[in-house]
């Protein structure tokens, strides 16, 4: 190789960002320059040197290799610019995942330990099971199968126990001792989001997929929201994450877009139950997020995106000097589901969704500004480096809070 080309992929895979090229002209420059000058192989020997020098080579083909030497090297340097430019879209080094993978394999275990032996999940210490509960820890088991070796026959053991908590008009969710909670679309979410991610590993539990999800659909107002008694952001999301994950089970679209498209008018419209509540805003980014992965009549609403990007950094008071955010850690709010009885509420938690968030905003292909990608890998890292400092803490939370930070601990372990 010569030895410029060397250096200058050396300089590129610097450890020390500031002593790599600061951008994609540089190092377009710089191919240029290699491509004119007069580039000489270094001497080397072996194999590869009698391989370069050996006797099948031919005048042609030499008169053929600085042209050939020249395409290489354009095309490789071509790579590494590439890559370059990713990286300073960042302005950091690629985060340490090493940390997200160790916590999705530990939460998931203990979740898997608290399981009942029918298969059914509580929540919490001395509450009955319930069919939000089972849904809710189903899919964050589902989710750590990409990082952690959870059993399929506690998954199966999950979705056989949804089964055995369906009521007439759909499942129930959390409620006091001795009181008769009814059936809520929340608790159907959960459920029909749980049973579609299962359905990608046993193709069995496909029927009760779409039955859940039918109970959802049939619960859609018109204007695409959701709710228990009346409309609200917390269920909508949850229903549209439902409806995003399940739609191989009917291919319609039309509820899932609709539903999304709700999603983006409560952002714009900015309830104050969704722009500030802890976590709330950082989920609608999850949802949305993964809807236009997935599809091409979801790549819309770069403008929610983004000023919820913004949302995020500011929220995170970002200190850079310790690259750590300075926001409470376990904050949390409680935020309205339905009026009309007492457990009508839900809580949120900003961490675990913060680093989901910011992570997918970081990796997406929404038009940010260099800064607040920057700014937004680093919240990402931060949240990994919580999760190793707090892992075995994490690990004793009630299991419907610990569910949520399996999700996003296997999102932030993704390659």
């Amino acid at each position: 190789m010569p030895r410029e080309l060397a250096d200058l992929v050396e300089r590129l895979l610097d450890k020390d960002v500031e002593r790599r090229l600061q951008s994609a002209s540089e190092v377009r420059e710089a191919i240029d320059a290699l491509l004119k000058s007069d580039l000489a192989a270094e001497p080397t020997t072996g194999v590869a040197d009698k391989t370069l020098h050996s006797a099948d080579a031919n005048e042609g083909s030499k008169r053929r290799s600085p042209l050939v030497a020249g395409v290489v090297i354009a095309a490789i340097l071509a790579a590494l610019a590439f890559g370059v430019m990713k990286l300073r879209g960042g302005n950091a080094a690629a985060i340490d995942r090493g940390p997200a993978m160790h916590a999705c394999r530990t939460w998931s275990d203990e979740l898997v330990r608290r399981q009942r032996p029918d298969g059914a999940f509580t929540g919490e210490p001395k509450r009955e099971p319930t069919g939000w509960d089972t849904g809710q820890e189903l899919t964050a088991l589902v989710h750590a199968t990409d990082c952690a070796k959870v059993a399929p026959s506690s998954i199966r053991a999950a979705t056989d126990a949804l089964a055995r908590l369906k009521q007439d008009d759909g499942w129930s969710g959390p409620h006091d001792p001795g009181k008769t909670v009814p059936a809520t679309i929340a608790a159907d979410a959960w459920v029909a989001l749980s049973l579609a991610l299962a359905t990608r590993g046993d193709s069995s539990v496909a029927d009760r997929a779409r039955e859940a999800r039918s109970f959802v659909v049939k619960a859609q107002y018109p204007d695409g929201s959701f709710g228990s008694g009346e409309p609200s952001p917390y269920v909508t999301m949850l229903a549209a994450w439902a409806l995003v994950e399940g739609e191989d089970l009917d291919r319609s679209g039309a509820a899932r877009h609709a539903s999304l498209d709700r999603l983006r008018k409560y952002f714009r419209g900015a309830p104050a139950d969704v722009r500030t509540a802890a976590g709330l805003e950082e989920q609608f980014v999850w949802v949305l997020l993964l809807a236009r992965k997935r599809f091409a009549d979801e790549r819309s609403g770069d403008d929610v995106l983004r000023d919820a990007a913004g949302d995020l950094v500011a929220r995170c008071a970002l200190d850079h000097a310790r690259v750590a955010c300075t926001k409470p850690i376990y904050e949390e709010d409680r935020i309205k589901t339905r009026r009309s009885f007492e457990r009508g509420d839900m809580l949120t938690f900003w961490l675990p969704w913060a680093g989901a968030a910011a992570d997918a905003l970081a990796r997406s292909d929404v038009d940010l500004s260099a800064d607040v990608r920057r700014d937004l890998r680093a919240i990402a890292q931060w949240v990994v480096h919580v999760f190793e400092r707090s892992e075995d803490a994490l690990a004793a939370l009630p299991e419907y809070e610990l569910a949520e930070y399996l999700v996003a601990a296997s999102s932030l372990a993704a390659p």
